[in-house]
C-alpha cells in the first residue's frame, strides 16, 4: 500500500514538473493603422502577444471625413470593417483608411483652400485595347476585374516599421532563449 502510493506520487510529480516546463508557443501580432489618426482599431495599434493558433476579431472603425478602405496581411475577409485573423505566426495587420467620397455635413467633397467651391472627381480611362483573334478592329472592351487600390506611402513605412519591429522582437527573443 505505501509503495503504490509513493509510485503514485512520483508519477504526479513528474507530470506536473514536466507540465510546469512546457510552454504553449506564442506569436506578436503587429497591428496598425494609415493614415494615422484616420480611424480607430481593435484590438488597438501596437503589438500584442497571442498564444499560437488562436482567432483574433479585428475592427476598423474610420473617424469623421473617412471611411474603410481595406486590411493589408493575413485576414478572412480584407474587405470588411469586422473581420478575423488566425495567428498561427507573427504577423503584421494594417487598417487602410481613405478620405470619405461625401462630406457628411455638406453632401459632397468640400472645397478646400482659397479656392472656394467643390472639388470633382476626374475618371481617367487606363484601359488597354483587346486584341481580337479573328483580325478585327479590337474594341476597348474592359474585362472585369475589381479596382486596385494604391496604398499610399504611410502605409509601406509602416509595413517596414512593423516588419522590422517583429524582426527585433524575434531576435531578442532567440538571444533569451539561448542564455
Amino acid at each position: 500500500m505505501l509503495v503504490r502510493w509513493l509510485l503514485v506520487s512520483a508519477v504526479l510529480a513528474l507530470s506536473l514538473a514536466a507540465g510546469a516546463g512546457a510552454e504553449t508557443p506564442h506569436f506578436d501580432l503587429c497591428i496598425e493603422q494609415t493614415p494615422a489618426k484616420a480611424g480607430r482599431v481593435t484590438p488597438n495599434s501596437g503589438t500584442h502577444r497571442f498564444s499560437a493558433n488562436s482567432i483574433v476579431t479585428l475592427v476598423a472603425e474610420p473617424q469623421p471625413g473617412y471611411q474603410f478602405a481595406y486590411w493589408l496581411g493575413d485576414v478572412a475577409d480584407p474587405g470588411a470593417k469586422r473581420t478575423t485573423v488566425q495567428v498561427d505566426s507573427p504577423k503584421v495587420i494594417i487598417a487602410v483608411f481613405k478620405r470619405a467620397e461625401k462630406d457628411p455635413f455638406h453632401g459632397s467633397l468640400a472645397g478646400g483652400g482659397g479656392g472656394g467651391g467643390e472639388l470633382a472627381a476626374t475618371a481617367l480611362n487606363f484601359s488597354i485595347p483587346t486584341w481580337s483573334p479573328s483580325g478585327g478592329s479590337g474594341g476597348t472592351e474592359t474585362p472585369d476585374t475589381p479596382p486596385i487600390h494604391t496604398p499610399e506611402p504611410a502605409t509601406f513605412a509602416t509595413l517596414a516599421l512593423g516588419a522590422l519591429a517583429l524582426r527585433r522582437v524575434r531576435t531578442a527573443g532567440c538571444c533569451r532563449a539561448g542564455k
